[in-house]
């Protein structure tokens, strides 16, 4: 058994051994960065009101870091549109890409949402602000193989066979696959309908 499959089944999740991955390793950190800096600015479009995030200050962000070509379809709709209170398609990726440059602590495979108080860590003291450019955010990223290591434990649980008490697949289980998929383009892996 992997040490992956035990931490898995510690958090209450019924795994077998994952199958053996080849990931490209981590992508360069300008890329990780880009894409953050893309989830921060449509996470902020929709999420923050005006007198916090400037829509003025948002465009002339994500203008200055050409962030539209980092952003998903769905993403780029809501950007597109006028600005409007919704729910954030990119809260949960802000974390596990923050991580992966240098954020502490590291998203844990429980499926709690991002909470106000994490995501205000994450954009307000880790982050550089809106008037950022791409390389400010680059931080220090961690090592390939811890990015995997993590990466691995949240293939685990999205891929489980038995859930952990209280775990509902269609909540939970969404910000797992969301957490995946980010630490999985962290690695040079793609991320759907993001043309990089």
């Amino acid at each position: 058994m992997r040490p992956v499959v035990r931490v898995a089944r510690g958090w209450g999740y019924g795994v077998a051994d994952p199958p053996e991955r080849s990931l490209a390793g981590l992508r360069p950190a300008r890329e990780i960065a880009a894409r953050l800096a893309a989830c921060d600015a449509v996470h902020s479009w929709v999420a923050l009101p005006e007198e916090v995030a400037g829509s003025d200050r948002l465009r002339a962000y994500a203008q200055r870091n050409g962030l539209a070509g980092w952003m998903t379809a769905a993403e780029r709709r809501l950007w597109d549109a006028p600005r409007a209170a919704a729910a954030s398609p990119s809260r949960e990726a802000l974390w596990p890409m923050a991580w992966a440059l240098g954020f502490e602590p590291a998203p844990p495979p429980d499926g709690a949402a991002v909470d106000d108080k994490r995501a205000g860590a994450i954009l307000c003291d880790f982050l550089p602000g809106l008037d950022a450019r791409i390389d400010d955010l680059c931080g220090r990223p961690r090592a390939a193989a811890d990015v995997a290591a993590l990466e691995e434990l949240f293939y685990c649980a999205e891929h489980a066979v038995s859930l952990p008490a209280g775990f509902d697949p269609a909540v939970h289980g969404e910000v797992i696959r969301s957490r995946r998929r980010a630490l999985t383009f962290c690695l040079g892996g793609p991320w759907d309908e993001v043309a990089r």
